[in-house]
């Protein structure tokens, strides 16, 4: 890199770190956060689905996939949609495949809401006020799916 170039990106990040900074207790919230949700849980991960209206951040509208790979295959996968619902709330589609029924579990900053998805693998949430969120999934009964414990989405935003 020539010395304009790291001149240029100092003078950006100097800019960002003073009208966006980092939270100064965000490690510890991390920290926290995982410990709440029971270690032992396994985390997917979670990519957005983005076009490019999505690139001004998180909206309604915004759709996410996730997948939990185990030996080499893909155990579990599923798609999140986020949608308006009224003036003020959103409403999370979702759906896992393979198709099984699974407790479902959102977690909000308000607390945590149950569901179970259908045969079909599908859910839903409704009347969510916006902000971050994390889905856990977790075995009813009995399924050809190889899940011995909880599995949790990353957090995002609805």
């Amino acid at each position: 890199m020539n010395p304009e170039n790291r001149n240029l990106y100092a003078l950006l990040r100097d800019m960002w770190d003073r009208r966006d900074p980092c939270p100064d207790d965000l490690t510890e919230h991390v920290v926290v956060g995982l410990a709440i949700d029971n270690l032992d849980d396994e985390v997917m991960a979670l990519q957005p689905v983005l076009s490019t209206a999505d690139a001004r951040g998180p909206q309604a509208g915004s759709r996410y996939t996730f997948e939990l790979r185990g030996l080499g295959m893909t155990v579990l996968q599923g798609a999140v949609l986020v949608a308006m619902s009224g003036r003020r709330h959103r409403r999370i589609d979702g759906w896992i495949a393979p198709a099984t029924v699974f407790g479902v579990q959102l977690h909000t900053g308000s607390g945590i809401r149950e569901s179970t998805t259908d045969q079909d693998g599908r859910f839903s949430f409704d009347r969510l006020l916006a902000g971050p969120v994390r889905l856990v999934f977790e075995r009813v009964h009995e399924t050809a799916v190889p899940l011995t414990r909880p599995v949790a989405t990353a957090q995002f935003s609805v």
